[in-house]
Formats: structure tokens, C-alpha cells, sequence
């Protein structure tokens, strides 16, 4: 979502797996709780038509509809709503009526995001804040393929995972390493913003520090300005060069965690990414998240320093990074033995030598993973 002096931009993705050759239309709405919808002057629920969806044939390939309103931060000030001199806040949702059906499938509650706004004295508002977290999106396990895997076990230190969840370690075609975790016939990459709904409430800081940790195993938290200064010089002096570099300095290092009440927690970590097999230190990144009591997670990315994994497509866009991937890790390796002992962010998955088959998910092809007992492949992790 963004906002300018005048508009509040809410913007939604469906994917409409229903029968085919259906209409459909898609409306955004506010509301203060589930059950009590954001209300207009005249009492009419503040919901926004974007339009309608028709169902194609091929119902089989659902395509996901980008949908975007905008909310007029006049006409939320005149619905009377928010109180003055108060800081409210107001649930975005979107919902989809069936014209086959003549009623709402949904109420849109599980993907709600919130606007927080703060009004001045007169009731004008004149603050927006946002608290996105992005919704649970879980694959169903595939009803007959299989693919081999190593078990696994957490070592968790504050989290603790909810009744029969269990993970394990494939390896792609590619030589990508995933761990998979897996609950009562859903699963999802434990890297992937899904992670939260396998565990149980967040509750407190350490709590949601340690579910944005399990999501980049490997990566290296900066914890001093001066050594992301010193990161700048060591790569210039291999031919980094300034478009290389796209932000200034960052304005923040280490991970830092504040409550955001009662929806949850912010957070910001300034680290450099771990990739591959063996493992290289990638780009430098700065990460602000939101991470949400019910586990739910969001994040916002700047790249600092563009690590050469990641592939420039046209000479405009910066050219062909000057320095292979060992020279890059090099230099930021050393460049981070200088000062204070930055954190390495520990995988948090044990694995011991038993190897089974479960499923993959659904949609996917079982002959896209190898087998992990299969010499280069082999997953390598902790190991009992």
C-alpha cells in the first residue's frame, strides 16, 4: 500500500480456482473489526467497487488479477469514524461476490492488512502508517508423488512449532537446497514468508527475531557502520564501482526489534545474503519487516551493495558485474573480521541420516528434486 497528501493506494491479488465461465466482482472495504465494518456518514458500509472477473474455460491454470482503489483520505475524515486526537486503526480486506451464488464467498479477514492513522485535533488525518504482513500462502501436499528427503528437527530457541509439524531437507534439480516443513497435508520452504503459520504465536521480540532469522540461514548481520564502510572500500578496491551500489548508507545496522501494539513487531536488519553450494556471501541488503502476532510476516527490501549472483539484464541497468563470486566473498569476508564480531545466522534445522520419502507439493513435478544421498547433491547442514 502506498499514500500520497491526498490518497491511500490498496492494492489485492486473486487467483479464482472456482468453476468456469462465472462472474465475479471484487470489492475492497474497511471495517474496525471482523464483525464491524468501517462505516460512511450516512451508514453505508466504506467499501470501493474495482470491477469484475469472469472465469476462463482452462479453469485448470488460474492466473492471479492484480486489483488496485484508491481511498480518498478526505472522505475517510467525513465518515466520523475516527475519533480526534487518536491514533485507529482501520483493516483493509478484500472480498469477492458471486453473481452464480448472489452472495460474498469470503470476507477477506485472513488477508486483511492494517492502515494505521493518526488524526490531529480536529480529526483530520494527518499521519498513515502501514503494518503489511503478507498472507499465509501454503501448498497442499501432492496426493501420490514423492520425493526423497532427509529428516530433520528444529533447535529452536523461543519458538515453539505447533502439534505434528515435521521438516526435511531436499535438494532441486538446480542444486538448491530447501527445507521443507509440513503440516496436517500442507508445507512450504522454510525460507519463504510462510514459515509463521507452522508455529505458534509470536509473542514477544525474541520470539519474532528468531522467525525472521530462520529465513535466511547462512546471511551475515552488519553490526557496525564502519564495517559496512569498510565492505565499500575492500569491493572497490577488486573494481566495485558506484552503480554497484545503489543506496547510500544505510541508516541502520544489526537487527533491531520494536513492538508495534498490539499488531506485533517491526523490524530492520542490515545483513549480506548466503547462497550456493559451497556457500558465497551475496548482496548486501537492508530488510524492514513487520511481523505480525498471528506469525504472519512482511518485508521491504534495499539492496545496499549488489552481490554478483544476482544478473543485470541489459548493459543500462548497471553492465556485467567486475568480479566473480570467490573474489566478492573474499573481500567481504575480511573486510567483516575487522571490529565487532558480526552474527552468522545459524540454520536451525538438525538433520540426522534417515532418509524418506514424502510428498512434494502439489503442482510440482517429483522429477525436479534429486536424491539427497547422491554424491554432490548431498544436503549438507548440521548433523547429529
Amino acid at each position: 500500500m502506498r499514500h500520497d497528501a491526498h490518497t491511500l493506494s490498496v492494492r489485492a491479488a486473486l487467483e479464482i480456482a472456482g468453476p468456469p465461465h462465472r462472474w465475479y466482482d471484487v470489492v475492497f472495504g474497511l471495517c474496525l473489526d471482523r464483525s464491524v465494518p468501517f462505516r460512511r456518514r450516512g451508514g453505508q458500509p466504506f467499501d470501493v467497487d474495482w470491477g469484475q472477473l469472469f472465469t476462463p474455460a482452462n479453469i485448470a491454470n488460474p492466473r492471479w488479477t492484480d486489483c488496485r482503489v484508491g481511498l480518498r483520505l478526505d472522505e475517510l475524515t467525513e465518515a466520523g469514524e475516527l475519533p480526534a486526537g487518536k491514533r485507529t486503526i482501520v483493516w483493509a480486506v478484500c472480498r469477492l461476490f458471486s453473481y452464480a451464488e448472489k452472495r460474498f464467498l469470503c470476507d477477506g479477514w485472513d488477508a486483511r492488512t492494517p492502515l494505521i492513522l493518526t488524526t490531529d485535533a480536529a480529526g483530520r488525518i494527518e499521519r498513515v502508517e502501514f503494518f503489511h504482513t503478507e498472507p499465509f500462502v501454503t501448498a497442499a501436499d501432492h496426493p501420490t508423488a514423492r520425493i526423497k528427503a532427509l529428516a530433520g528437527r528444529f533447535r529452536l530457541e523461543h519458538l515453539r512449532c505447533r502439534e505434528g509439524v515435521e521438516v526435511d531437507r531436499a535438494v532441486r534439480r538446480s542444486g538448491e537446497v530447501c527445507d521443507i516443513i509440513r503440516l496436517g497435508g500442507r508445507q512450504a520452504d522454510l525460507r519463504g514468508g510462510a514459515r509463521g503459520w507452522f508455529f505458534g504465536p509470536i509473542g514477544s521480540a525474541d520470539q519474532a527475531g528468531e522467525l525472521i532469522r530462520l529465513g535466511y540461514p547462512g546471511a551475515v548481520i552488519i553490526e557496525q557502520r564502519q564495517q559496512f564502510g569498510r565492505i565499500v572500500s575492500a569491493l572497490k578496491a577488486i573494481g566495485w564501482k558506484a552503480d554497484h551500489m545503489p543506496l547510500p548508507e544505510p541508516d541502520c545496522v544489526g537487527l533491531t526489534i520494536a513492538p508495534e501494539a498490539p499488531l506485533g513487531y517491526r523490524a530492520a536488519a542490515l545483513m549480506v545474503d548466503c547462497a550456493g553450494s559451497p556457500p558465497l556471501l551475496g548482496s548486501v541488503v537492508l530488510r524492514r519487516f513487520t511481523v505480525g502476532q498471528d506469525g504472519r510476516i512482511g518485508v521491504e527490501e534495499h539492496t545496499c551493495i549488489r552481490g554478483p549472483a544476482v544478473r543485470v539484464r541489459s548493459a543500462a541497468a548497471g553492465g556485467q558485474l567486475p568480479a566473480g563470486a570467490k573474489e566478492y566473498d573474499a573481500a567481504v569476508r575480511a573486510a567483516l573480521k575487522i571490529g565487532a564480531v558480526p552474527e552468522t545466522i545459524a540454520t536451525t534445522v538438525v538433520l540426522g541420516d534417515t532418509i524418506r520419502w514424502i510428498p512434494c507439493a502439489l503442482g510440482e513435478d517429483a522429477r525436479g528434486w534429486l536424491d539427497p544421498a547422491g554424491g554432490a547433491a548431498q544436503p549438507r547442514g548440521v548433523r547429529e
